[in-house]
């Protein structure tokens, strides 16, 4: 049994970055299961772990402008 993960779509809204993450257990190369984790990426979240087409989209959604209106809109909320 082998898992294997990728990411099927990745779209931003407001700076955030959207993604969801197909994950699949195989049989050789027969699909037994699978399912799909979503989750959104705030602006200046540590992408480091992500795989580099992810971190490509981030940093060029997530100019200097962006990252500091997220995090007043955060400070206000609070």
């Amino acid at each position: 049994m082998e898992t294997r993960k990728h990411f099927d779509s990745v779209k931003v809204v407001d700076g955030v970055v959207f993604v969801r993450e197909v994950i699949g257990q195989y049989d050789e190369e027969e699909l037994i299961s699978q399912f799909f984790v979503r989750r959104g990426i705030a602006p200046g979240e540590d992408i480091s772990e992500l795989p580099a087409d992810i971190q490509a989209i981030c940093s060029e959604a997530w100019t200097d402008e962006v990252v500091q209106n997220f995090k007043s809109q955060i400070l206000k909320g609070k």
